[in-house]
């Protein structure tokens, strides 16, 4: 029969006096019932230590207090190193070592590597999402626009060979329902892009670290 370790929640055999992933002492003291325990008023350490200093977590499971932490420290930095024109992927990874190091005794599996890269991935798009829109604040709604549009006419859509369905498109974007469509599109494929890549940094690195 096993039985969940106290500290790390991994899944011990029972009868063993320490728990193989933590080291943890899994031996107990039977109190016969109805006696009381009894703590010195000037022993605040042995006070200290009846108190529970972790979580039970299932194996496999998430700590979300301290996973939204590790996932908005990568998501912060998958945005800097987006704005480089490095990538979000490494945010994963940053988010899996930084959830290790909040929660050092739990083993991190590559599906809980891929759901704190995801959440990582979501935090960097709304950095980005954020600066981006400052950025446009600043510059001019205007300029931003004419911006976009040449961007669009010297960097043709790939796939659309078509000269008259390009310059479909270019009308369509001088409209504001057609800018706005344009931007709620490009938005959404920007944030199920920086999940799936931050995402599968996660997941690889959550793997390596357990091999």
């Amino acid at each position: 029969m096993e039985i969940p370790c106290y500290k790390c929640g991994t899944l011990v055999e029972q009868g063993r006096p320490f728990c193989p992933q933590c080291v943890a002492p899994l031996i107990r003291v039977a109190v016969p019932e109805g006696a009381a325990v009894v703590v010195p008023s000037d022993a605040p350490a042995a006070a200290g230590i009846l108190r529970p200093t972790h979580r039970f977590h299932l194996p496999g499971t998430i700590d979300w207090s301290q996973g939204l932490v590790a996932a908005a420290l990568g998501g912060a930095i998958a945005a800097f190193f987006t704005l480089l024109g490095i990538g979000v992927i490494a945010g994963g990874a940053f988010a899996v070592f930084f959830y290790r190091r909040r929660v050092p005794f739990m083993t991190v599996t590559p599906t809980m590597g891929a759901k704190l890269g995801a959440a990582s991935g979501a935090i960097c798009f709304a950095i980005l999402t954020v600066v981006t829109g400052i950025g446009v604040l600043v510059a001019g709604r205007e300029k931003a626009w004419s911006q976009l549009l040449e961007s669009v006419q010297q960097n043709p859509l790939r796939g659309w060979s078509d000269p008259q369905a390009q310059q479909q498109v270019l009308d369509l974007l001088k409209t504001p329902q057609g800018l706005i469509a344009f931007i709620l599109m490009a938005l959404a494929l920007f944030l199920v892009g920086c999940v799936i890549l931050a995402g599968l940094g996660g997941t690889v690195s959550a793997w390596l670290r357990r091999r």
